[in-house]
């Protein structure tokens, strides 16, 4: 706020009277000095004479304007004068009429002249005087304080109210509510995210060389924020530090990541996961977020840190991919736990997510297979009108055992008991399972995923939750599930399926490969698995490679390193399908890492996302309210156009930056 430019003693007119006076005794001057002279005494004495009087106005002013809570009760009259906190009443148009005392006082300690006459927005443009709320309450800042002000309506409605602003100065108390949040304690746990993985190639020394670099590191970082460290084992730590230290930790974005990530031996680089709480109000609380964002973190991969703050999340890091931590121990507990839940079920009913793909079908029909060896019927849901693998449910349809396991999601609610069991294959987001009514009518979920988890919208209260996100693809997890039920054999057709989505997610054993990775196909392979077969299921017509053509051959180079391209034309069938392929492809063009095609479908704008080991697209569509993995994701924009949705992106690959949830 300009105070010169609101509370000016003088107007504007007076403004150019007093320049004329200057500036003609200038001119005078080089003519005849006495008149240049008798021009400036008069000039200054007219000055000092508008000064005076305006003054005098002023006063007379405010002494009339006291007069106008005559027609208040001597009561009220008193009670407003004399009250203890600077009081403005208003007109019902919002001009100022009268302020008592203590208002007075607040624009004479900093020179200001009255304002009566003055409407209140000059002091509060924010607020609009006149609303049909007989009260109103607003935190404001004037002449430099905070105030909290209530602005009451007085009278009976008419056209003759008036309102009456209270002020209370809050300036004190914000300023030290400021040095108590900074003073605040956060909480972080801090876990080492490859120790347990380190190759069987490490010596002795080289592992304690390893863990006392990373521990030499964690401990300057302690150092740096001013807090107190806990060693709670080898690989994890607890930090204690005040609030007003993270946002400098925020600003660097949580530069110990990287540090960490530089050590390395034999080739195998240390990444770190963190934990932070803080805004809470208990140290117990406090405790609690710090836990629940390391929870979050390592299901999103690890090699990041996780904010917690009140309720929103802030994501930092996430670059690589994570550690592989998944014990066979686990495996074998979540099958027992599965075959417990499904022969205390009458049925068990398998979804996974919509326009299913090969790793979604391939690991339903895993699923499948492990209740029908449990002695339950199984029904998979499908959608035959959406869904990017007809070429699997054909194939599946005619086989023995499979005739009636396949139903429209449109006639699956017929199938659902009190004692129904649905297990979701390949999302944990609720807004991308096929249909969100049929999951609301069950009272049992199990869960099994490898995507990284979404604080949005994630199913909660699964029986079971099997989410690994250091997994290559749901049919891996699904396979290491079939293999632990005993007596469980697989056809060479079911093998097959299972092998589909490792091959899709992999891009054919080329990123996102683990140990676990190779021993699941194999594991498959033993089961009958022919890769000829699988290929089978990639194939597409001349026409929809034709269109996969045009995509590429629309791609533009943004900044370098990604390859955008935007399907302006109508949507047609399998378009999804065929975008992907291109995301795929663009992947293969020089210092590409990270392509992106935005397409119409379903009256909606789509965006598919490919990355390779340098690009993070999971991070970017997560930006625009989408998800996935770090090498593969996609967002869905409602009421947004494909211009719309290009200019949204191009402005996410411009700026990079932590996300928040």
């Amino acid at each position: 706020m300009n105070k010169k430019n609101l509370y000016s003693t003088f107007n504007k007119p007076d403004y150019m009277i007093f320049g004329l006076l200057i500036v003609f005794p200038l001119i005078s001057v080089f003519f005849n000095v006495w008149l240049a002279l008798s021009e400036l005494a008069a000039g200054v004495g007219y000055i000092v004479y508008r000064f005076l009087s305006r003054k005098k106005h002023s006063e007379q002013l405010y002494s009339y304007l006291q007069s106008i809570t005559l027609y208040l009760d001597e009561a009220s009259k008193e009670s407003l004068t004399r009250f203890p906190m600077p009081v403005t009443l208003l007109s019902s148009k919002g001009d100022i009429i009268w302020y008592n005392d203590l208002f007075h006082e607040m624009l004479s300690d900093n020179k200001i002249p009255e304002i009566f006459g003055k409407n209140f927005d000059i002091i509060a443009p924010q607020i609009t005087i006149g609303q049909d709320s007989i009260s109103q309450k607003h935190d404001i800042t004037f002449l430099g304080r905070h105030y909290s002000i209530f602005v009451m309506r007085q009278g009976g409605g008419t056209k003759d109210d008036f309102y009456c602003v209270y002020w209370i100065d809050i300036t004190d108390t914000r300023n030290e509510l400021v040095k108590l949040r900074s003073s605040r304690l956060c909480m972080a746990y801090l876990l080492v995210d490859s120790y347990d993985e380190l190759p069987s190639s490490v010596t002795e020394l080289q592992k304690s060389t390893f863990i006392t670099r990373v521990d030499v590191k964690v401990r300057a970082f302690i150092k740096s924020v001013d807090g107190i460290l806990q060693k709670l084992d080898s690989d994890k730590y607890l930090v204690i530090f005040e609030q007003k230290h993270l946002q400098s930790l925020e600003k660097n974005k949580f530069k110990i990541l990287s540090d960490v990530r530089e050590i390395s031996v034999d080739g195998f680089h240390a990444t770190l996961s963190m934990g932070v709480g803080c805004g809470a109000d208990s140290v117990k609380d406090t405790d609690i977020a710090a836990r629940t964002a390391l929870d979050v973190a390592l299901s999103r991969g690890g090699d990041q840190a996780v904010v917690l703050n009140k309720d929103k999340y802030t994501f930092y890091g996430g670059n690589s991919d994570g550690a592989q931590k998944r014990k066979r121990v686990k495996v074998r507990i979540i099958a027992e736990a599965l075959m417990a839940h499904v022969q205390n079920s009458d049925n068990v009913i398998i979804m996974g997510h919509k326009f299913a793909d090969l790793d979604c079908v391939g690991s339903a029909i895993g699923i499948a297979k492990c209740v029908q060896s449990f002695g339950k019927q199984p029904y998979i849901i499908y959608n035959p009108r959406e869904n990017l693998s007809k070429t699997m449910y054909a194939s599946f349809m005619k086989l023995p055992g499979y005739e009636n396991v396949f139903v429209d999601v449109l006639q699956a609610p017929r199938l659902i008991t009190e004692n129904s069991l649905l297990v979701i294959t390949d999302t944990h987001n609720i807004e991308y399972v096929e249909s969100e009514k049929l999951f609301s009518e069950f009272k049992r979920v199990v869960i099994i995923d490898h995507h990284r988890k979404t604080v949005q919208n994630a199913i909660e209260g699964a029986v079971i939750n099997f989410h690994e996100p250091n997994a290559s693809s749901c049919c891996e997890m699904v396979s290491e599930l079939c293999e632990s039920v005993p007596h469980l054999r697989l056809t060479r057709q079911e093998a097959n399926a299972l092998m589909s989505g490792i091959f899709l997610d992999t891009k054919t054993f080329t990123e996102r490969t683990g140990a676990r990775t190779f021993e699941a196909a194999a594991y498959l392979k033993k089961q009958g698995a022919d890769t000829a077969e699988v290929k089978e299921f990639f194939k597409s017509d001349i026409e929809s490679y034709k269109k996969q053509i045009d995509i590429i051959a629309d791609a533009q180079v943004i900044n370098e390193k990604y390859a955008v391209s935007v399907w302006k034309d109508a949507p047609f069938d399998g378009i999804k399908l065929i975008a992907s392929k291109a995301a795929d492809e663009m992947l293969n063009l020089n210092n590409i890492e990270s392509s992106y095609v935005i397409y119409p479908e379903g009256g909606d704008t789509h965006i598919s996302a490919r990355s390779d080991q340098h690009g993070n697209v999971q991070r970017d569509m997560e930006r625009l309210g989408g998800g996935g993995h770090r090498g593969a994701a996609g967002a869905q924009l409602k009421d947004v156009g494909v211009n719309a949705a290009y200019d949204m992106l191009i402005e996410v690959l411009n700026n990079p930056e932590s996300e928040e949830k």
